[in-house]
């Protein structure tokens, strides 16, 4: 009698096993922890990447770090602290998508997390979404009222939509908690600005340069705060040039020494100064303006016109342009020419008072002085004369001691006829820079 044949795996069942043993391996080391293991193993497991991230972190290499969060998230996908990680990490490397879907899934995970709900929340705030950052800010303090930088991001978000003194009262609370927190007192002083506590927002910028000198933003801010007083021009010159020589690309530097220079009579050296600016910011329409005037004053015609054309073209709605490109024509008698600048001007701003004024004054030149030659903001209830409001120019000087007297303007003759009204709002005096004025006059020369 035969033996039964024993059950031994042959060649063909070992092959089958094979692929099976592979899989799994690669499983272990690609995806470590993902269905093997308690809840506290993938946990822990997760925090040696994070470890390890965290390490990639602080020497600088965002992308290797993010590679070690993403593992930590595989490792563990319910574990709150990899995906905060990892949006941080994503955020440092501009993947501000990847980095919401981050912070919104360590959110949902753990919504008492104090650092979930400020990361989140900043985000939103640069995003310009200024409604659910502050719910979140808000969240973050409840649950962490230490937590400086969250309020300084709040501060932001008041700042943002124009509640200059609630921003004031965060800031005024994180320095409490951290007296030389930089970023807090340089944010802390352009409110007080804004709230108009110059002395204020001045102290604040002092006691921010004695705590960081290497603060180029800081000297700017003082400096403009400077120029207010001319007793303090020196001082004004030498923070503009210490914050150029802390940020040399500081356009905004250069521009500050040129209104130093200026009012020092230094012509060519504010002009160096503007040129300077405009090289670092070529397309910066108030520094054109700005150096149009310059090249006017210092009779250079051509390149006066050619920088307010320029600044023109950039910015359609910078009105001091159109107005000062308006007087350089007129003074090469193109009078056409000019009164077409000032009235694309007052097309885009029909409010602007000072390009009413400056076309009033060019039809003074024009041969067509007739109320149809006028435009309809110009035109006023006098049908054959003109009739407009006005604000008066810096350099205009006259009496206006009684309503019916004739004003004497040394370098600006208006048209035979015409009486200045000084306001109402004022005692008859000598006009000054920001009167509103009545100009009637007659057509009929």
């Amino acid at each position: 009698m035969r033996e039964p044949l024993k059950s031994v795996p042959g060649p063909s069942r070992q092959k089958r096993r094979r692929p099976i043993m592979l899989w799994r391996l690669l499983k272990d080391l690609f995806f470590p922890g993902r269905e093997s293991g308690s809840p506290a193993d993938r946990k822990e497991h997760a925090d040696r990447m994070i470890a390890e991230g965290v390490r990639a972190e602080s020497s600088g290499n965002a992308r290797e770090a993010c590679e070690q969060y993403r593992k930590a998230v595989r490792a563990a996908p319910g574990y709150a602290k990899a995906h905060l990680n990892l949006g941080i990490a994503l955020q440092a490397i501009g993947d501000a998508e990847g980095a919401l879907q981050s912070y919104e899934t360590a959110l949902a995970l753990d919504p008492q997390d104090a650092y979930a709900n400020y990361n989140l929340g900043n985000l939103l705030y640069a995003r310009g979404e200024p409604a659910r950052a502050e719910r979140l800010l808000r969240s973050a303090l409840e649950r962490k009222p230490d937590f400086p930088d969250a309020r300084v991001v709040l501060s932001n978000v008041y700042d943002a939509q124009g509640e200059f003194a609630a921003a004031a009262a965060e800031l005024e609370l994180v320095l409490k908690q951290r007296p030389d927190y930089a970023g807090a007192l340089y944010n802390y002083a352009l409110v007080l600005k804004k709230l108009a506590r110059l002395a204020e927002a001045e102290s604040a910028l002092g006691r921010l340069l004695s705590v960081d000198p290497g603060y180029p933003r800081a000297s700017y801010e003082l400096a403009i705060l400077l120029l207010r007083r001319s007793s303090r021009l020196q001082e004004a010159g030498r923070l503009f040039r210490l914050a150029l020589e802390q940020e040399p690309e500081f356009p905004e530097a250069h521009a500050g020494l040129y209104q130093v220079y200026r009012l020092q009579g230094d012509l060519s050296a504010a002009a160096a100064e503007l040129e300077a600016a405009l090289k670092q910011r070529p397309e910066w329409a108030e520094a054109l303006h700005n150096y149009g005037m310059l090249m006017r004053e210092g009779g250079k015609l051509t390149e006066a016109e050619t920088a307010l054309r320029r600044a023109i073209a950039i910015d359609a709605e910078c009105f001091p342009a159109y107005r000062m490109l308006g007087s350089v024509l007129l003074s090469q008698s193109r009078i056409g020419e000019a009164l077409e600048t000032l009235r694309a001007g007052r097309e885009r701003g029909p409010a602007e008072l000072d390009l009413e004024s400056a076309e009033l004054f060019a039809l003074n030149f024009s041969e067509d002085i007739s109320s149809e030659a006028l435009t309809p903001g110009v035109r006023g209830a006098h049908g054959a004369g003109l009739s407009c409001s006005l604000r008066t120019f810096s350099k205009l000087k006259g009496s206006g001691a009684a309503p019916s007297r004739r004003l004497c303007f040394p370098r600006f003759q208006l048209p035979p006829g015409c009486f200045v009204l000084p306001s109402p709002a004022r005692a008859p005096r000598q006009i000054g820079d920001g009167d509103l004025l009545l100009l009637l006059g007659r057509a009929d020369r």
